[in-house]
């Protein structure tokens, strides 16, 4: 537009030198000049107008893209920790995995000890002359005369000559025979004192001792019954871990070392912190 300008002006220049140019014709000159001139100005103005809008669309976009910036990184930020995640889950499963496949195998190991277990106890019976049906868990004294062969003469149940007043008195004169060693005597009045007094608190001591009578008089065979009854029939009495114990040692005197093995090895299973156990454990090592 300012090209046009000059070659208006140059125009108008030669019209003066020619003095051929009339107010008339110069006035129109000027009323186009003017109207350039403004023309120029709108268009100015217009340019200026765009550069803005221009300037403002470039400020939106480059607003819309850190949005979109901050977006995708925040989406890649979330997809991270979703893996991550993901990552810890599937190491969560293998290791539950894991622990599965391991109890399985316990499982499967335990099925085979107690398959184990049950031969050797079988193995027990027949040892100590149990016919087939009968077994340690349901033996008791009065089928002792079916279930052993050559079993001992039972003590016989006879009421004792000498009077007591109460189960303190019987018990303690009980153990002061066994302590003085007067074994026979201390087994009547063991035997008594389990039939006048089958609930009291000291009948599992009574029949431990009976076992131990005939551990220390050698009758191994009839001392792995009594301390059998121990754990059956008082399960939740103090003398159960001895009575594991002594009659592991009752088979171990009787060359039954396998058999011994199994009761030393149930008896740390079950009683572990019991200074039973810490016994059992020193045998264990030399079997």
């Amino acid at each position: 537009m300012r090209k046009n300008f000059y070659i208006y002006v140059f125009f108008l220049f030669i019209f003066f030198l020619g003095g051929c140019v009339t107010d008339q014709e110069m006035d129109g000159v000027s009323s186009e000049i003017d109207l350039l001139k403004s023309q120029q100005k709108t268009i100015i103005e217009n340019v200026s107008s765009a550069d803005s809008d221009i300037n403002n669309i470039k400020k939106e976009l480059d607003i819309k893209n850190k949005g979109v910036r901050s977006g995708y990184a925040g989406l890649v930020a979330e997809t991270e920790i979703l893996k991550n995640k993901i990552s810890e889950i599937s190491g969560q499963i293998e290791k539950i995995n894991y622990r599965l496949n391991n109890l399985e195998v316990k499982i499967e190991n335990n099925q085979n000890r107690n398959s184990e277990l049950f031969m050797r106890l079988s193995d027990v019976e027949k040892y100590l002359g149990f016919e087939k049906k009968v077994n340690l868990n349901s033996f008791n004294k009065k089928n002792l005369g079916q279930a052993v062969k050559n079993p001992d003469k039972p003590v016989k149940n006879r009421q004792e000559k000498l009077k007591y007043g109460d189960e303190d008195s019987l018990y303690g004169a009980a153990m002061k025979k066994f302590k003085s060693g007067e074994l026979g005597s201390s087994m009547k009045l063991f035997t008594s004192f389990l039939k006048k007094y089958k609930k009291s608190k000291k009948a599992d001591n009574a029949a431990f001792w009976i076992g131990e009578i005939y551990y220390r008089k050698g009758e191994y065979k009839r001392a792995v019954i009594e301390y059998q009854n121990v754990i059956d029939k008082y399960s939740r009495g103090n003398k159960v871990p001895a009575a594991y114990l002594k009659q592991g040692l009752a088979f171990y005197q009787l060359g039954r070392k396998e058999n011994a093995k199994v009761i030393f090895e149930s008896l740390i299973s079950k009683f572990p912190k019991t200074n039973e156990a810490v016994i059992a454990r020193r045998k264990l090592s030399k079997l």
